[in-house]
This record gives C-alpha cells, sequence and structure tokens, in this order.
C-alpha cells in the first residue's frame, strides 16, 4: 500500500512539474521553425508558426512565413490568402509583396500580381527582383510588351544581368517592331546562353526584321544546328536567303522544310515563286 501511495504522489508531482512549465517563447519557436524549413519539414514549420501567429496575431513576420511555406507546397490559393492577410499588417515588406506577386501568378490573376510587384517596385525601387517579377507578371499573364520591356529593362539596369532577363526584353522589343534594338539584347542572352535554340532563333529574327542578312544567315543556322527540328529557323533562314536572291540555298532550306512541316515549306515555295528569282 505504502509503495502504490509513492508512486501515485511522484506522478501527481511530475504532472504539476510539467504543467508549470513555461511554453516555449516567441524566439524558440521561430529558431525551430526556421530550423524546421531547412531540413525541408515544412508542416512542422508550418505548425510552429501558426503558434507564433496565434499568439501574435500581429505578427507579420509568422504570416508571411506561412504564406511563403504554402507556396513552397504549391498551394498557391491558401499562401495568396495568407500572404494578403501579411500584407494588411506590414504593406512595405517587399518579401511579402513579391512573394504574393508570385501567388497571384501561378493562380493566373494577372492583375494580382502585377499590382503586388509593382508595390514591390514601390518599397524599394533599386531591387532588380522586383523589377523582373513585373517584366514576368506582364510577359505571361498580361502580354504586356510594353510594360514588360520596360520593366526588364529597369531590371537590367539594376545589375540584372541573366539569360532570361535579356531574352525576354529582346522578345518584347521584336513584338513592338524595336528588331534593331532587340537585336543588340538578344545577341547578350545568346553570349549567357550559347546552346539555346530559343535564343538564337529570336535573335536570327530581330537580325532578319532589321535587314542584318549575313549576321541573321549565322543566328539562323546555329539554331537549326542546336535544334534540327525547329521548323520556323529553317522558314526564317529562308525568307532571309530569298532577300540575299540566294536561290540555291532557298531551295534547299524548302527541301529540309518538307521533312518537318509540309505547310511551312509550301509557304516559302510560293514566296520563292512570287519574288521569281533567276
Amino acid at each position: 500500500m505504502l509503495k502504490k501511495t509513492l508512486i501515485c504522489a511522484y506522478l501527481v508531482s511530475g504532472l504539476a512539474a510539467w504543467a508549470q512549465q513555461a511554453p516555449p517563447s516567441l524566439l524558440e519557436l521561430d529558431k525551430a521553425a526556421r530550423q524546421a524549413i531547412t531540413n525541408k519539414n515544412f508542416d512542422q514549420a508550418l505548425e510552429y508558426y501558426r503558434t507564433i501567429s496565434e499568439r501574435e496575431p500581429k505578427s507579420a513576420e509568422a504570416v508571411f512565413q506561412i504564406g511563403w511555406i504554402y507556396n513552397e507546397q504549391k498551394k498557391f490559393d491558401t499562401a495568396a490568402r495568407w500572404l494578403k492577410k501579411a500584407a494588411e499588417l506590414d504593406p512595405q515588406d517587399i518579401r511579402i509583396q513579391s512573394e504574393l506577386g508570385f501567388a497571384y501568378g501561378k493562380l493566373n490573376n494577372a492583375d494580382g500580381s502585377v499590382e503586388a510587384f509593382t508595390k514591390a517596385t514601390q518599397i524599394k525601387p533599386d531591387s532588380p527582383a522586383a523589377w523582373v517579377g513585373l517584366g514576368d507578371a506582364n510577359f505571361e499573364l498580361k502580354k504586356d510588351s510594353k510594360a514588360a520591356a520596360a520593366a526588364y529593362a529597369k531590371a537590367i539596369e539594376l545589375g540584372n544581368a541573366s539569360s532570361s532577363t535579356y531574352y525576354r526584353l529582346g522578345w518584347c522589343l521584336n513584338d513592338l517592331n524595336q528588331h534593331a534594338e532587340a537585336a543588340a539584347q538578344l545577341k547578350k542572352a545568346a553570349a549567357l546562353e550559347p546552346k539555346s535554340a530559343t535564343v538564337w532563333l529570336e535573335w536570327g529574327y530581330a537580325l532578319l526584321r532589321s535587314k542584318q542578312y549575313d549576321e541573321a544567315v549565322q543566328a539562323l543556322t546555329r539554331a537549326t544546328v542546336l535544334d534540327p527540328k525547329e521548323r520556323l529557323g529553317r522558314l526564317y533562314l529562308g525568307r532571309t536567303y530569298l532577300l540575299m536572291k540566294n536561290k540555291a540555298q532557298v531551295v534547299r532550306q524548302i527541301q529540309e522544310l518538307k521533312l518537318l512541316d509540309a505547310k511551312s515549306a509550301d509557304t516559302l515555295n510560293e514566296e520563292l515563286r512570287q519574288a521569281n528569282l533567276k
């Protein structure tokens, strides 16, 4: 009997001591959450940040981190809701606006994405990443080449010298019929990504449209070497040779196109017939 009494007393005292333990501090929870993120344990990190948010409802950082994690988990609709809440708590945090713009982009919410990235550029006008995000939102979602080109140009001015940014700026300039300017940007993209048939093709098109025919032949030939199945490369190459009045090379491109796309071959053949080259 005495033994049972002692055991019960021990258990009661243990439970009392456990109950008296202080809950982890917000700093400790944040540290644990960041470690969980480092370990890619996003569900555990969510639990920690939700606890922080419950204890500190005005913590924009905790709400932002919850939204960021949902973006990482590709739960973009849920991410957008949390990030919108974070933006209400701290409208001047560029990270929140950029992450919200990303989530809206994945949801094909063009207006929301452009608005969020525009706010990001206003918060920190010297952020190349914010300008690239704005450019991407206009390029991919709004299909607004003028706005996208302006954003990409600003990103490059601020130091973003990536192949993707040069390429997209060049593409937009081509779309705006500013072909010489496009060629200059696409040349830089090709230098950074010399094995991209897509870049060489767009550069070749810019050179063709700006009447730099010799250079166009080189760029378009490179595109077809990198991607032998590239139909447009052959078509543009044939048109370049047509303008150079090189009938033999036009005929060669027609023959190559017949193996890739009969309709494009017929189109180029008709253009050759109408040109009436000797």
